[in-house]
């Protein structure tokens, strides 16, 4: 396998990651069922995960945050403090 390869020759360590077990790497499971990319560099790497991050925290409600996106609950949980 090509991954395998590039890891073993960049002395990259790999994670296993038990099947069933996303929880394990919920930000890889998450970002790996989007649309599929190809990078060259670190920085381009870099660059397309900041973009998904953002999107996932400003624009992706959660029924476990009352249906608020992450960026929202947090903005909203300072509000109450202050307000406390």
């Amino acid at each position: 396998m090509v991954i395998l390869h590039c890891s073993e020759e960049r002395r990259v360590d790999r994670l296993y990651i038990v099947p069933g077990k996303p929880q394990q790497s919920a930000f890889v499971e998450d970002a790996a069922r989007g649309d599929e990319m190809l990078v060259s560099t670190l920085p381009q790497a870099r660059a397309v995960l900041a973009a998904w991050q953002d999107d996932n925290n400003r624009t992706r409600p959660r029924s476990a945050l009352y249906n608020a996106t992450p960026a929202e609950f947090v903005e909203l949980s300072r509000l109450a403090e202050e307000a406390a």
